[in-house]
C-alpha cells in the first residue's frame, strides 16, 4: 500500500544521488505487517522490478539490507540474507543489489564465508563489525582475517564498509581493524 510514496522517494533519492555522484543507496525492505510470508516477499520483488525505470534512467544501483531481527530491528520483514539473493534473482536487475551486513547475519544465520563468496553476483557492498557488541572487528566471535581471505580469493572488489562503535580512539581504532 506504500509502494507509490516509495517509488516516488526512490527517485528523487536517485536523481540527488546522481547531483552528489553517489552510485549506491541502501534501502529498507520494511516491518513484518504479519502478512503470510510469501505474500510479503512477493509485494518486496514487485516494487522492485516497478523500480527499474527508476534505476535505468539514473544508473543508481539499490541494495536491500537484511538486518538481524534479535537485538537491533525487531520486527524488520528481511532478516535472512539467502532471503535477500533469493529477491535479488527473482527482480534480475543488474542495479538491484544486496548489501551484506556481516555483523547483522553473524547474528542471524552465521554461515558467513559461504553465504558471501557463493552469492557475490547479488552483493554490492559489505559493512562489517565484530560481534557480540558491533565493535572494532577484532573483538568478537568472527575471524575477520579469515572471512576477507576468503572474499578476497573469491574475487569481491567492492568496498566494505565499517560500521560499529569503537572502543578505542577512533584513529587507533581504524588502524586495528
Amino acid at each position: 500500500e506504500k509502494r507509490k510514496d516509495w517509488l516516488a522517494g526512490l527517485k528523487e533519492s536517485c536523481e540527488a544521488a546522481n547531483k552528489v555522484g553517489a552510485k549506491h543507496l541502501i534501502t529498507q525492505v520494511g516491518p513484518d505487517t504479519g502478512e503470510e510470508r510469501a505474500k510479503q516477499h512477493e509485494s518486496i520483488v514487485t516494487a522492485l522490478k516497478e523500480a527499474k525505470p527508476i534505476l535505468d534512467a539514473t544508473g543508481v544501483t539499490i541494495m536491500i539490507e537484511p538486518l538481524n531481527t534479535l537485538f537491533n530491528h525487531p520486527g524488520y520483514y528481511l532478516w535472512s540474507a539467502v532471503e535477500g539473493f533469493d529477491i535479488i534473482r527473482e527482480v534480475g536487475h543488474p542495479l538491484v543489489k544486496v548489501v551484506y551486513d556481516i555483523y547483522h547475519q553473524q547474528v542471524t544465520e552465521g554461515n558467513i564465508i559461504r553465504n558471501i563468496t557463493e552469492n557475490l553476483d547479488c552483493i554490492a557492498h559489505l559493512h562489517a563489525a565484530g560481534h557480540p557488541g558491533r565493535n572494532e572487528l577484532q573483538y568478537g566471535e568472527s575471524d575477520y582475517k579469515v572471512i576477507m581471505a576468503a572474499i578476497d580469493k573469491a574475487g569481491y572488489t567492492g568496498a566494505i564498509g565499517l560500521e560499529y562503535r569503537p572502543l578505542l580512539e577512533p584513529i587507533e581504532s581504524l588502524k586495528e581493524s
